[in-house]
This record gives structure tokens, sequence and C-alpha cells, in this order.
């Protein structure tokens, strides 16, 4: 008997251990092709303080981390960064390294939820499914220097298929001349889109001149 409740008390550790363990996780997130998203990288530490963080976001093809002004589009979240800086780089088609550190040794606060927030974008011609991706070289640093290293963590986006019509820039439900003149605006830096996913009318994912050439020949077919 004795033996038996040695063994039930170890189970027990072991669940509790497992549930306490301290992780990063990437909410599932759903995307039209062309769409951008934010979706929140969280951190659940209900064991430790942390002061630094390092990890590579691997995405699927087609998938990429939105870019503004030639900066990836990335923070952390407010409530719990201190004096943190991020960084943000490519290290090679689909994978970006993302790093935190904080120059005074602060703490993130809290000990759950988002801890930087990352923008995605899906390509106007990325193939609607399921696809995965990763979350690889994870290290969390504590205020003493220790290195704690976390296995890696898989996640799903769900790229469904895009409920807009293609040239309907200006979001009226019809593509015509009025597109093409709110296009070539935008394009100008004179005005916005309703609908930026529907301007990648080459499926080039840019927004030019080869958009309008395109729209044109679009509406000329109808």
């Amino acid at each position: 008997m004795k033996q038996y409740r040695v063994m039930i008390m170890a189970v027990l550790l072991a669940i509790v251990g497992r549930t306490l363990a301290d992780d990063l996780t990437l909410e599932t997130v759903t995307l039209e092709p062309g769409e951008t998203k934010q979706v929140a990288v969280c951190l659940n530490n209900p064991q430790k303080t942390y002061t630094a963080f390092q990890f590579n976001l691997v995405l699927p093809e087609g998938i990429s981390v939105a870019m503004s002004d030639n900066k990836y589009l990335a923070e952390l979240d407010e409530d719990r960064k201190g004096d943190h800086s991020l960084k943000v780089s490519q290290k090679r088609k689909g994978v970006y390294r993302l790093m935190a550190f904080s120059l005074n040794s602060d703490a993130f606060s809290g000990t759950d939820g988002p801890l930087v927030n990352v923008t995605l974008q899906a390509d106007a011609s990325t193939v609607p499914g399921t696809k995965k991706g990763t979350m690889e070289e994870q290290v969390l640093t504590e205020a003493s220097g220790e290195q704690n290293y976390l296995d890696d963590v898989s996640f799903s986006i769900v790229v469904s298929p895009a409920t807009w019509l293609k040239g309907d820039v200006n979001g009226d439900t019809k593509v015509d001349a009025a597109d093409v003149t709110a296009l070539v605006n935008y394009i100008l830096g004179l005005g916005t889109l309703a609908n930026e996913a529907a301007a990648y009318v080459n499926d080039d994912n840019k927004i030019d001149i080869a958009d309008v050439a395109a729209l044109i020949s679009l509406i000329r077919k109808q």
C-alpha cells in the first residue's frame, strides 16, 4: 500500500510540474490571402522571472512578419515590459529571430499573458489550408544570467478562402473605374484603400503600377 501511495504521489507531482512549467506559446491565427493580423506570443512563467528572451519564429511558405517603413511589425506588450528593447531580424527565408533585453536587468511583469505581439501577413497568392509554424531555439534569461532552454513549440496558421473580390480596392463589391482611381491615388500617397488585400492584382505581393495595369485588364475582360 505504501509503495502504491508513493507511485500516485510521483504521478501527481509530475502532472503538477508540467502544469507549472514555464513556456512560450503562440495562439492559432486565421488569415485570408493578402491579410495582416497581429498575434500574441504569450509567456507563462509561474516558476521564475526573466529579464530577456530570444527565439526563432519559423513561418510556413506564404506567411511572413509584416513590415512598415522597413521595420518588422512586432512590439513588446505594454503590461509586461519594463525598459526592455525588442530586436527582430530575418535569419533566412521564413525564419525570424526575436530577442528582447533590459540594460537594467528589469524583469518582465506578471506570470502569464502576452509578451510580444507580432503582425503576420499572408501573401495574396497563399493557398488556403492549415499550415504549421514553429518557435525554436527558445532561451529565457534570468537576472542572474542563468539560461533556460525550452523545447520547440508548434502552432497553426489557418489560411481561409478570401471573402473579398480581387481588384475591389474601394470595397463597394464591384470592380470598375472607381477602383482604378482609388488604386492610383494610393500608389501616389494621396489616399487609403478600403481593402488593401484586393490591390495585389498581379499577385506579386507588392502594390505598384503593375497592379494598375492588371486591374485595367481585369475590368476590360468583364
